[in-house]
């Protein structure tokens, strides 16, 4: 079998860019639209705070409501602050948002933020004795010297980027994964094995 010609693949070539893209964005940290608002990209801290209010989109205990919509982009929006005021004419301004191109929207920006994130083991993660988001503190801390808030204010995606290169520093063997253009090659994969006539 010869070399996999890679940018013949359909779909290889837009995915690689969408990856580059993507982490680009994330370490220039800067503010991005989503649902016609101006949010920063999403971070531990948002997490967090999303996580204690319960929000569908971070907890996934129930099925996410216009509520969910509004408190998310409320949430990581360049104008978020602890002014109720402020907060509530926020939400006045998103009424004509139409809630399912909203969620849609919303998965594909935490789709993004998680893109490089590593996968948990089938065993999964016991029991929590710390926060989640303290590992990370633990490690970008130790590693890079990084005080708290900074780690929890940083993009997820610029964290996973840089989760990789530790690995990749400790482990020059380790395996590291592209998720969206090795998916093209993936479905490529299988559809030329695939038996002919389905069978």
């Amino acid at each position: 079998m010869g070399l996999i010609e890679y940018d013949k693949i359909p779909g290889y070539v837009e995915a690689c860019s969408e990856e580059e893209a993507t982490r680009e964005l994330a370490l220039l940290a800067d503010p991005i639209p989503l649902c016609g608002v101006l949010v920063n990209q999403f971070t531990p801290r948002h997490t967090i705070r999303l996580g204690f209010c319960k929000n569908a989109f971070v907890v996934g205990e129930r099925s996410i409501t216009p509520e969910d919509v509004a408190m998310f982009l409320w949430f990581v929006s360049t104008e978020y602050s602890f002014d109720q005021r402020r907060r509530d004419k926020f939400v006045r301004k998103l009424e004509s948002l139409k809630f399912v191109e909203s969620v849609k929207a919303i998965n594909a920006y935490l789709s993004d933020a998680f893109m490089d994130a590593p996968g948990v083991g089938s065993g999964g993660w016991g029991r929590a004795y710390t926060a989640p988001a303290a590992s990370f503190v633990h490690v970008f801390g130790q590693e890079y010297g990084w005080p708290m808030q900074q780690t929890l204010n940083t993009p997820w995606a610029a964290l996973f980027q840089l989760l990789k290169l530790i690995k990749r520093h400790y482990n020059p063997k380790a395996i590291l994964f592209n998720p969206r253009s090795d998916a093209a090659v993936g479905r490529w994969l299988q559809e030329r094995n695939a038996p002919v006539g389905g069978n």
